[in-house]
Order: structure tokens, then C-alpha cells, then sequence
């Protein structure tokens, strides 16, 4: 799971109020650098932490991780969290399955791309609809028919843009 979100190129930090000794420890073992590696962190310190990066996801379960949790772009919390966790994060993962945070970062920036593509598509086939039927072009009835055709344009653009995501996060 680290590998994939280091290929996905983000800053990866551990940040944990656990024993400084075994935060560096089990630091090491996921070859974090030192500089990637905060134990012994109080909740204010996760959080300015967490301030000092922009786009920041945060992943906690613990009631000292509420205050980074909900100043991060991204909270998350995983199943079995206090319930201080789940009112700051917002999203909040079922099982403990750390393998789902590429997936949310994968179907989190393709639905952005989708949407600014759908965003494009509609601006651009109501604009053409508009400036032809300001100069007379297209009759009402015309336009009226059209309209629908917009719809099932995003429609299908959605569809297709979102078949190789699901194919993508059922293999994986």
C-alpha cells in the first residue's frame, strides 16, 4: 500500500503518538526517511504537522488524532475509531483495510477529471445550443428535442469514463 501511494508521487509521513523508539522502528521497516517520521506527537502537533502541507490526507482512529483529522484536506478514519474521529474526518473507511487509500486517491482525482470533462461537454453543447437558437438557427422544438441528447451525452461520457476505474478497483 505505501509503495502504490509513493508511485502515486505524495509526501508520506508517519506521525503517531506512540512510543518515539518503536514509531522509529516501525518507521525504518517501511523505509521512511527520518525526516518522514514524528513519535511521541501530541494532537496539536499532528495537526500542525498536517497545516504545514497543502492537499493533506489525514488517516487516524484516535481521539488525539480528531484535531488533525478535520484540519486536513482529507480526513480519514477506519473502522473501530472513537467517535470524536468520525465527526472530524471526512471520509471513514468500514474495514481496516489499509490497501483502500490508493483506490480513494485514484477514484478521488479520475472523478475530478470526469467531472471537469462533463463540466466542458455541457458548457460547450449549451453555449452552441444557446448562440443557435439566438440567431434563429434551430426552432424551439428543435432545441426542446436537443436538450435530452445533453444529458445522455454526459451520461454516456460518464459511463465510459468511469469503466476502466471500476475494472481498475475490482482487481485490485
Amino acid at each position: 500500500t505505501l509503495k502504490i501511494v509513493r508511485d502515486l508521487k505524495l509526501n508520506t509521513f508517519l506521525v503517531s503518538g506512540d512510543n518515539k523508539h518503536l514509531v522509529d522502528k516501525i518507521g525504518k521497516e517501511l523505509n521512511f526517511s527520518k525526516e518522514q517520521i514524528f513519535g511521541a506527537t501530541k494532537p496539536n502537533d499532528k495537526s500542525d504537522i498536517v497545516s504545514k502541507y497543502s492537499n493533506t490526507m489525514m488517516l487516524g482512529d484516535g481521539a488525539n488524532d480528531a484535531i488533525a483529522l478535520s484540519n486536513s484536506d482529507i480526513g480519514v478514519a477506519v473502522h473501530g475509531s472513537v467517535d470524536i474521529s468520525l465527526r472530524a474526518s471526512s471520509v471513514f473507511f468500514t474495514n481496516n483495510n489499509l490497501a483502500n487509500i490508493p483506490k480513494l486517491i485514484i477514484i478521488s482525482k479520475e472523478t475530478i477529471k470526469l467531472i471537469r470533462r462533463n463540466l466542458v461537454f455541457s458548457l460547450s453543447y449549451n453555449i452552441i445550443g444557446c448562440f443557435l437558437a439566438i440567431n434563429g438557427n434551430i426552432t424551439p422544438l428543435l432545441a426542446a428535442i436537443l436538450m435530452p441528447i445533453s444529458s445522455f451525452t454526459i451520461l454516456i461520457s460518464t459511463l465510459w469514463g468511469t469503466s476502466d476505474l471500476r475494472t481498475q478497483t475490482k482487481n485490485s
